[in-house]
């Protein structure tokens, strides 16, 4: 297979990092991976030197769009200026000084400096922040976890949990109100390190993110999640509660199936009696 090059990433690191709150660089890797179908065990079958390839362009690439003004990185963040949000709805694919120069035309002065300016100082960033933040209500998530009238618990400042009963388990639902942006997840099992059994998983969680709003993710330690993200203006208590049903909804609705994908038929079956018992 044809590894992607420096102009092929370009527009996907820009996509990812005008979505909500930004993206880190954990998101941005995993998101890129399944893109591009650059992972073990996937339909595309790279080869390791290609894997080791597309990660260093994956890294000029960001290199590349920091250097341009077209992103920066804010708080542990990747984000879009506003010059990136102005190559995205051009539709540009490549970064050239004829583009840039075309693009900065209509912006405000301090998005059309020339490449080699130097970057603001952290000040002046934290700066830039806190105005923002002050323009912004503040989202007093207590108040709105309360509203969902849901049995929740609370771990810290901004981050509660959920818990649902299922037919095979129990899920705890994470949910996490952080920045611009509240995020939810739940873990739904360990993947296999290697095999068959790892390519069919991952190939059926892709499948699941094709039509479903929340996404499959694998972590650095293949823990395998289901998760979505949503603005803050955009959540009220009525769609908050929306979110976490629709999360565990697909997570125990795909959980059977993918369990069997990774063991066997006999072992869900133990799975489902062993848990049924313990209900009794």
């Amino acid at each position: 297979m044809r590894t992607p090059n420096a102009d092929d990433l370009v527009n996907q690191v820009l996509r990812a990092a005008s979505e909500g709150d930004g993206v880190t660089q954990d998101d941005l890797r995993k998101r890129l991976t399944f893109a591009f179908d650059m992972y073990e065990g996937s339909a595309a079958a790279p080869s390791l030197a290609q894997i080791l390839r597309f990660s260093r362009r994956t890294h000029r690439a960001q290199q590349r769009l920091l250097e341009a003004k077209l992103v920066c990185q804010m708080q542990g963040m990747l984000r879009t200026t506003r010059l990136g949000e102005a190559f995205l709805h051009a539709g540009c694919r490549r970064i050239d000084e004829a583009t840039l120069a075309r693009l900065a035309e209509s912006l405000p002065t301090q998005e059309s400096l020339p490449l080699e300016q130097a970057q603001p100082m952290q000040s002046e960033l934290a700066d830039t922040e806190a105005a923002e933040s002050e323009s912004e209500p503040v989202l007093d998530a207590k108040a709105l976890m309360a509203a969902t009238r849901l049995k929740y618990y609370r771990h810290g400042k901004d981050l509660y949990s959920v818990t649902f009963d299922a037919d095979l388990r129990t899920w705890t639902l994470e949910i996490w109100f952080s920045g611009r942006v509240v995020r939810a997840r739940t873990f739904v099992m360990r993947a296999p390190k290697t095999g068959h059994a790892r390519a069919q998983l991952l190939e059926a969680a892709m499948r699941v993110n094709e039509i479903a709003v929340p996404h499959f993710f694998v972590d650095d330690r293949d823990g395998l999640y289901l998760g979505v993200d949503e603005r803050q203006e955009n959540i009220d208590a009525a769609s908050l509660r929306s979110l976490i049903f629709t999360l565990f909804s697909v997570a125990a609705d795909q959980y059977a199936r993918l369990y069997r994908l990774v063991t066997s038929e006999d072992a869900l079956a133990t799975l489902e009696a062993a848990y049924k018992r313990s209900g009794s």
